[in-house]
Order: C-alpha cells, then structure tokens, then sequence
C-alpha cells in the first residue's frame, strides 16, 4: 500500500521512480555515458547486473558513483528493495570514506534516493532520517531548485506516518524557500499540497486561504490550465463550510475554463460539484440529474469520485423516499471504495448515511448500532459541530426507538401488564446508563479542551516575560537561533541589537521600582509599536532587550534603532520623571556560519563601547561609535 501511496507524491517532486533524468547535483554523475548505460539497465535490468558488477574500489569516482547507482535503479525496476537500499547504502559508505570535501551533492544525491527505496519497502522512519540527510548535504550552489523539492518529500514522508503537523510545517519553509526564490511554478504546487493536507484535517477554512494563494500566483503567471485545476481541488471545502454562493461562483468559473481547456475528468467533476450543490440548495431533481451525468463520465479508475456521486445520489432518494434507489446507490458506493483503508471519512459518511437510512426504514436498533460504531471510530481532530451532529442523532434514534416501543406496548392486552412495566423499567434504567455516558462524554470533551487551553497558556507564559509582556530571554534566543539557521540556507542578512537602558539604576534609586517598571514596560511598548510585524523584541536581563531584525542591512537596522531611540525619551516624560530616558545600544549582523553565542558575545562588547563612550549611542563592531542625532 505504501508503494502506491508513494507514486502519488505531490508534482513539484523533481525526482521521479526508474527515470533516466534522475536529479543528480554534480554534473559528473549525468552525463552521455551515464544515459546510456541507464537506458541499456532499464531495458534489461538483470543483464545489467549480470554484465556489471560491484563498483571496483575506482579512483575514477565519476564512474564508481555512476555504477553504484544504476545498480540500485536496476534493483528498483526489479522491485528488490532491500538489494537497492544496500547498494546506496554502500554508496554513501563510499562518499563518506572519501577526503574530498566537494561531495556534499553527491551525498545529497544518493541519500534521497535511498529515501524512496526506504519508502517502497515501507520503512518510513529511516525513509525521514534519509531525506533529513539529503537535505543538510544540499549544496547552496545548487539553489533552492534542488533543496525545495527535497523538503516537500520530507514533508510527504511526514504526512504518509500520520505526522500531518511536521508535514505542514516542512510546506511552509518549502513555500517560504519558493515565494523568495520567486519560483512560482513550485509556490502552486506547494501551496496546493498544503490545502488538501487542510482538507483532509477537514480545516476548510485554512485550505481555502492557501487554495487562494494558489489561484493568485498561477493567475499572475496566466497559468489557466493551473487555475483550473485549483478550483477543481476546492471545491470540496467551500461546500462542506457551506459556502454556496461562493462555490456558485467557483462553480462557473470552472465551466468558463471548460470551454477551453475541456477535459473529461474536469468536465465529470464540475458535474459532481453541480449535484451536491443543487442537492444542498433542495433542487433534489436537478441535483439527480447532474449526479447522473457525472457517473455515466467517471470510469472505474475513478473508484473514490464514483463512490461521492453514489452517496450524495442516495442522500437524494432518500430525501424523495425512494428508498429502493437510496439502498442501491449506498450499496454502490460501499462496492466503489478500494479496499486499501486510506479513505476513513469517505467510509464514515457513507456509514452515517446508512444509520439515516435505517432509521427511515424503523430499524432504530441496527441503526443506533452503526451510528455508534461511528462515533466510536471518530477521530478527535473531527469538528465538534460534527460530533454534536452525530450525537443527536444518535438521541433522535432513541426517541424514535422509545415512541415504537410504546405503540407496541399499547397493542398488547391488559394480562401482559405486569410485563410491560417490568420492560419500562428497564428501558428507564437503560436510558439513565445513556444519558450518563453521553454525561461521561461531554466532561471528558471538556477536560480535553481545558487542558489544551492550560498547555497553550504554559506556552504563553514560558515565552513571555511577564513585566513586560515582550518575549522571555528563553524564547528571544531560540528566534536568534533559528534565524541564524535561516541566514545560513537563505544568505539574506539579518541584524541582532542589544539595547540597554542608561541609569536605570537612578531611576529605581530616585523614584523607586514601581516607577521603574513602568519604564520599563513603556521602553518595551515603543519597541513593539516602532518595529515591524517581522521585527522581534525581547528581555534578556534587567533593563537590557535584545532585538532582531530579520531580512535587514546593518544601515536599515541603525535606521529602526535611531527612531526608537528619538522616541525614547517621550518614556521618561509620560512617567513624569526628570531624568532623561535613553540608551545604549550595540548593533552588530551576524556572519554566515556564526554561532548565537558568538552573535551575542558581539553586540555586547558593542554595547559596552556604547556605554565606554558616553551612552545614548548606536554602535557596531564594525563601525566608530554613532552618535545619536
């Protein structure tokens, strides 16, 4: 199952499964020799490994490298897995071995690959530690082109575990990567990918955000053929937010397009949208008509949109009480669903249709059966509106059971009497179990809900100084880091400023702590005012902050510190204090490579040169003091 999951990764994927045109960073991996052995293996792969052996322990290391990966690709095209992952295997223990310090997009080549075989023999665990792998032997000389697509595969490693939060987070440094390389083409394909992760949580609204930002970058490059397949893909999530006007419009957007770039999936999947909108606006004729339409389109490669169009098409007769159809369609759209278990809230729906069935042919039992079975396999990311929707139904089927019991009990004979009290009490006794799981149910939802709130307020207070509601020393310097690391894959500067408060002490002394912290608390409110939404301000100590200013010049940084600093003094007015506020501040732009430690060890003896030559100043290690203007 996972071999096939895996052939369905996202399109911005640039390496592909037994392709001649394999991704390889150094130019001496491809080259003519190269694609011809390649198209002699994939001809007759066992005659290849019959004719070529282990690779020789070579000084030719173009060739070495060249043999140890056809050999895998051969193994591949065999579906020997494990024969493939010892080949690359050996391959990196090769690289490793080697003194040459150029070898970085080799490395990187090799343990992507050893990423797929990892995946199609279904260890996904070392497939992620692989791919990780490849992407930190990545050379910057290569560009993003080789460096985005590798993390979007990390990413769908991620989301094939189940770890759908990682893989999100992987798409969103991919697409930031891509925005800034203005690489739009994989902006597009990303952004998509992120929306139909969004759609699966069932979070409509966020994949409706990203689907938007598709549409506008593949509308910028007059790219209609993309358009047309994002609006496709998210359609979906306008109907289930119930966006009916917007999905209308969506709707004849995609049959604007039609008439130019027609084709017959599209064509069948505007009809689809076309019914369950009519189906939802109570057009059920209308609705029956294109649902129709749409199946006569799909063919049997189709299986998950056929069992859509089956469903909503006995959701119609169902609402016409034409239950021999209804049945007919459900069971139709149970038969279309394959059996490879990726599909659990298609499977979901079709069974809570099949409850609402039930309970319409008076079957309350079997239908409280399966309405159970589905709150029961519910996952908990589901919406709650949902989960409340399911539970009163599952209440509506017990009324509906208690009312039929009691036209029975009334049809019985008054000697049966003694019996029918005796079963209501127990139906009394049994409902009260009901009601006191249902009771169960709601508390424990609302533990759950209460916890996550007092786990994301740990979280505030772990990364919030709490006088001045700036960022804690903590948090301040894991940004520091990970802009740091940013810098290093990305070289677009940043700069990093200590700035301390001159005589603060004086202040404290004279007018007492309570003063004190307010001016505190105002210097840190200016800063989060003067700065950008980008910028990051926080207490590292005292009356020290440490400020960070990403995608920015150390001219541009001295620009943002000298206003501040001019507003600096409206502090000590507004607090009705004498003394004049200022400060002190050492600016410095860390280097490519530089630890954080280093960084701030920098802008202190900066700071201190600010101090050592009469305070209120801006300096930099690489520059003479600045006096303030």
């Amino acid at each position: 199952m996972l071999k096939r999951v895996m052939l369905t990764l996202s399109a911005v994927l640039l390496l592909q499964m037994h392709s001649p045109m394999l991704v390889v960073a150094a130019e001496t991996l491809l080259n003519d020799q190269y694609q011809q052995r390649y198209l002699e293996m994939e001809a007759d792969p066992q005659a290849y490994l019959d004719n070529y052996g282990a690779p020789p322990d070579s000084r030719n290391i173009p060739l070495t490298l060249q043999r140890f990966l056809l050999r895998a690709e051969a193994y591949l095209l065999q579906q020997k897995n494990q024969l493939a992952i010892d080949e690359l295997t050996s391959a990196i223990a090769f690289l490793e071995n080697m003194e040459s310090p150029n070898m970085q997009g080799q490395r990187a080549v090799f343990y992507e690959r050893l990423a797929d075989a990892l995946v199609y023999e279904g260890d996904l665990s070392a497939a992620r530690s692989a791919i990780s792998k490849a992407i930190d032997n990545s050379e910057l000389s290569e560009g993003q082109n080789y460096l985005i697509p590798r993390i979007v595969k990390r990413a769908e490693i991620d989301h094939l575990s189940g770890a759908s939060i990682a893989a999100l987070q992987d798409l969103q440094l991919a697409l930031q990567l891509a925005s800034t390389s203005n690489l739009k083409s994989s902006a597009i394909d990303i952004a998509m990918r992120m929306a139909e992760i969004h759609q699966q949580r069932n979070e409509h609204a966020i994949a409706l955000s990203y689907s938007q930002l598709a549409i506008d970058t593949a509308e910028q490059m007059n790219d209609q053929a993309a358009v047309l397949n994002i609006l496709i893909t998210s359609m979906p999530s306008l109907l289930s937010n119930r966006e009916f006007e917007a999905a209308q419009a969506r709707l004849n957007q995609i049959n604007l397009l039609l008439e130019t770039y027609s084709q017959p999936y599209y064509e069948a999947k505007a009809l689809q949208f076309a019914g369950e909108l009519a189906y939802n606006q109570g057009d059920l004729d209308n609705a029956i008509t294109k649902l129709v339409g749409a199946l006569e389109m799909f063919k049997e490669e189709y299986p998950i949109e056929l069992a859509h169009a089956h469903l909503f098409l006995s959701r119609t007769y169902t609402e016409l009480d034409e239950m021999d159809l209804a049945i007919n369609h459900l069971v139709d759209a149970f038969n279309a669903i394959p059996p490879d278990g990726n599909h659990f809230n298609l499977v979901q729906s079709i069974n809570l249709h099949r409850a609402e069935l039930l309970s319409s042919l008076n079957q309350f039992e079997e239908a409280y059966r399966v309405t159970k079975d589905v709150i029961a396999a519910r996952d908990i990311n589901q919406p709650i509106e949902e989960i409340k929707r399911m539970l009163d139904m599952h209440t509506n089927f017990q009324l509906q059971l208690q009312q039929q019991e009691n036209i029975e009990l009334k049809q019985k004979n008054a000697y049966q009497l003694s019996e029918i009290e005796s079963k209501q009490t127990l139906n009394q006794l049994f409902f009260l179990v009901i009601a006191l799981l249902m009771c169960i149910s709601f508390l424990l939802l609302l533990m759950f809900i209460r916890s996550k709130k007092h786990r994301q307020s740990l979280e505030l207070i772990a990364h919030t100084d709490a006088l001045t509601g700036v960022y804690s020393r903590r948090r301040i310097l894991e940004i520091l880091d990970f802009q740091q690391d940013m810098f290093n894959r990305t070289k677009l500067p940043f700069c990093v400023a200590i700035v301390d408060l001159d005589y603060f002490k004086r202040i404290n002394d004279q007018y007492g702590h309570q003063k004190g912290d307010e001016v505190l608390k105002e210097s840190a409110k200016l800063a989060q005012n003067s700065f950008r939404k980008t910028d990051s301000v926080g207490r590292i100590g005292g009356e020290e902050f440490l400020f960070i200013f990403p995608d920015t010049l150390l001219s541009q940084g001295y620009g943002l510190l000298q206003k501040y600093c001019e507003s600096l003094s409206q502090v000590g007015k507004n607090a009705n204090i004498k003394q004049a506020t200022t400060a002190s501040i050492g600016l410095v732009q860390p280097d490519d490579g530089e630890a954080p430690s280093s960084i701030i060890s920098r802008a202190d003896k900066a700071l201190y040169a600010a101090k050592n030559s009469g305070r209120n100043k801006i300096v930099s290690d690489s520059n003479n003091p600045i006096d303030m203007p």
